[in-house]
């Protein structure tokens, strides 16, 4: 999974994300949008689209 995620995207899980022990999952890159790094992931129990 973590080969995927954009190094900017990887620096928030990483800065914010683990230290706040947020459960992160489920990362999805959506294919059509890869300009702007568009992507989908579950954060504890949210649904996060970006």
């Amino acid at each position: 999974m973590v080969d995927k995620i954009h190094p900017d995207q990887l620096q928030i899980k990483t800065l914010v994300y683990d230290t706040c022990d947020f459960e992160f999952k489920n990362f999805v890159v959506d294919a059509e949008s890869t300009e702007y790094h568009a992507c989908s992931f579950q954060l504890n129990s949210f649904q996060i689209i970006h």
